[in-house]
């Protein structure tokens, strides 16, 4: 009752001052916006800067980008010379061999489809820039992460770096990497491994630190070195969570894949972009539905791989159910096996004298039938290159198999916009109307001192006396730079989006806590929305919204929705039967068993989905200047167009900064929620 009486005079008596202040700010006639006199902008030093910094470490930059820029080169004229059936089966027999056969044919159908829509060549380039960049990603991570785990110091300096690289939103990668390597593929490459390589870091290190003292004490009884303990032990064991970390790393580097189209990136994202500028929405819906299709196989494939047991047979037995299937492949395999074995005892008996004579210790014929499966693989590639090669032309995906979505979704937006303005209209009106007007002119009529000193007033509360500087100067840094007013329209649709998002969230998952058919539709639909990058719900909204800022908030409100969703549903769903049973013994119906029990007992871990679906939104306000947004968003893209570094960082940083105090803010909250209940939020 104390801690209530508590909240409520400090909440009182903050409201109290902020219309105090409002009142004297008005009657002495003062401007609501910030202060000229306050304004310096820093963009002029950074561009100095910027000129600086490429000449000064060209002995390094130009090398590296050199060897980027070769090595991406040559694995897109391999891929590109291959053969498109050799792609399709060969990811066909390692998906089978990962995750059976559902998943084999899945992957393998989706590469077709791109094929068929007429996007092999692009599809094959972001594959090629994915390759590079995630290998080169896994190898700079996991040392970091092993690293980490092992240092406690090192794992200190580096969390709040990794939490600050995963808060930031994709544009404000692309500035400071065209700023040192400039426009083209090599920038591409960098900004995706800058970008994805928090995850396989953190989670490297969690596996690491996870592995059981026991097991490493019995290790060490038996003068395990630390190499040995590193190798036989920690790595082997922490691999499911380290194969999630690569996991999670191609997922974003997917996404930043195709956002780097902007800074001279192809593949598939310049296709999407190319399309959008142009209004070109069927196009732009083939380029987004190949790139979907590309994220839920990479998804189920690392996944598989993190989840897989070493084997085949307890992979494929999982889809037995697919009976004929499974048994045309069986038989297929079977005689790919028998032809293996023949090959291996002809290569034996070629190589084998010879690698007797090196060593003895090597049996060429044993380890071909151990690897009968990999080497049958093998073996029917090389068939498929040979017919190229002589008898077919098989290089290049056929053209008479090609289909074209672009007429016909073209066709149906049109219909849409005509037909279906009876419905899209009144909720872009209501939005403006009812939500992004009132709330745009409410910031633009708040002064600033007020803005400033009560968000900071609601931090210190919430979060503590340094959150509540770091708000004070993070806005002071955006006024002083002069991104004031652009901050103030993003804020605008950041907040109506974050309310709606929060809005239709909150009681999804209340529903599907509730419900477990509502919760078994809902998983896979989630799934797949936090599956897929941001840029891909452009299209679909663009075909019923047409482009405009109002289009930038609706897709920003789908995107953001599943996080708070999902963190709803399992707060409520991990109440204690306990407490149910108590509150139920006392007579409490269900609607206050909901909002007296579960609801106040679940909320740090709705506040944490919360936190998400903001730091979510941040990101896609950001990204909606893409398709017609103003605010801070805008003036990123503007910058990158004209390669005007100064700018770009004043509003790149103004982003970050605006995603940082959400983050600090939401954060604490929860954690404070949490600590009331004694509970984690993070559960």
């Amino acid at each position: 009752m104390n801690l209530i009486n508590t909240r409520f005079r400090f909440w009182s008596l903050w409201l109290a001052s902020i219309v105090v202040f409002i009142i004297w700010y008005k009657k002495t006639g003062q401007s609501q916006g910030f202060p000229e006199l306050l304004v310096h902008p820093v963009n002029e030093p950074i561009d100095a800067f910027a000129d600086w910094l490429p000449e000064a470490f060209a002995w390094l930059l130009k090398p590296m980008s050199g060897v980027i820029k070769d090595c991406l080169k040559q694995i897109d004229i391999f891929f590109l010379w291959l053969p498109w059936p050799v792609i399709v089966v060969g990811v066909f027999f390692m998906t089978y061999w990962t995750g059976g056969l559902r998943l084999a044919a899945f992957c393998s159908g989706a590469l077709v489809f791109m094929g068929i829509i007429g996007l092999w060549d692009v599809s094959v380039v972001t594959i090629t820039i994915m390759t590079l960049a995630v290998t080169i990603t896994v190898i700079i991570g996991v040392p970091i992460g092993v690293i980490a785990a092992r240092n406690d110091r090192f794992e200190l300096v580096l969390r709040p770096l990794l939490d600050t690289m995963q808060t930031l939103p994709t544009f404000v990668y692309l500035i400071p990497v065209m700023l040192l390597f400039g426009i083209g593929a090599t920038s591409a490459v960098i900004a995706t491994i800058v970008y994805a390589v928090p995850p396989v870091i953190r989670l490297t290190n969690l596996g690491i630190r996870q592995v059981s003292h026991e097991v490493m004490e019995v290790a060490r009884s038996f003068g395990t070195t630390e190499r040995q303990m590193l190798f036989k032990i920690q790595l082997p064991m922490a691999r499911p969570s380290i194969m999630l970390g690569i996991n999670q790393t191609i997922m974003m580097a997917l996404a930043m894949v195709v956002f780097v189209a902007l800074i001279g990136g192809t593949g598939l994202g310049k296709e999407i972009w190319s399309a959008m500028r142009r209004l070109q929405i069927g196009r732009a819906l083939e380029g987004g539905l190949a790139v979907v299709l590309l994220a839920m196989a990479l998804d189920r494939i690392g996944y598989a791989l993190s989840q897989r047991d070493h084997g085949l047979n307890s992979m494929t037995q999982r889809f037995s159910r697919w009976f004929w299937l499974h048994e045309l492949f069986a038989r297929v395999s079977s005689f790919t096996a028998q032809l293996a074995r023949a090959l291996a005892t002809l290569v034996a008996y070629i190589v084998g004298p010879i690698i007797g004579a090196i060593t003895a210790d090597f049996n060429v014929k044993q380890f071909l039938r151990t690897h009968s499966f990999a080497f049958g693989t093998v073996v029917c590639l090389v068939v498929l290159i040979l017919l190229d090669v002589y008898l077919f032309e098989l290089s290049e995906f056929p053209k008479d198999w090609r289909f074209n979505m672009r007429a016909p979704v073209d066709q149906a937006v049109k219909w849409m916009n005509i037909n279906l303005s009876f419905i899209t209209t009144p909720i872009r009106d209501g939005i403006y109307i009812y939500g992004l007007g009132p709330t745009r002119n409410f910031l633009n009529w708040l002064p600033w001192p007020v803005l400033v000193l009560g968000l900071a007033g609601a931090a210190w509360r919430l979060a503590g006396g340094r959150v509540a500087l770091l708000a004070i100067g993070s806005f002071g840094f955006i006024g002083m730079v002069g991104m004031w007013d652009y901050t103030m329209i993003t804020l605008s649709q950041l907040l109506v989006s974050v309310t709606l998002s929060v809005g239709f969230a909150i009681p999804l998952g209340i529903l599907s806590a509730r419900s477990d058919r509502i919760d078994a539709v809902l998983r896979p639909i989630l799934d797949t929305m936090q599956t897929l990058p941001a840029f891909v719900y452009f299209p679909l909204v663009i075909m019923l919204f047409r482009i405009g800022e109002l289009s930038g908030i609706i897709a920003t409100v789908i995107y953001a929705i599943p996080p708070a969703v999902r963190l709803t549903n399992l707060g409520i769903r991990q109440v204690p039967e306990s407490a149910m049973e108590g509150a139920r013994s006392f007579g409490s119906t269900p609607f206050q068993l909901l909002t007296k029990v579960q609801i106040p007992m679940a909320l740090p871990s709705v506040m944490m989905g919360i936190n998400q679906t903001t730091i979510m939104a941040i990101a896609m306000v950001a990204y909606a200047a893409l398709i017609g947004a103003q605010g801070l968003g805008q003036q990123v893209l503007y910058a990158i167009g004209s390669f005007d570094v100064g700018k770009g960082f004043e509003a790149g940083m103004s982003i970050v900064l605006l995603a940082v105090v959400a983050d600090r803010i939401t954060q604490a909250w929860a954690k404070r929620q949490a600590d009331e209940l004694g509970i984690s939020p993070a559960t």
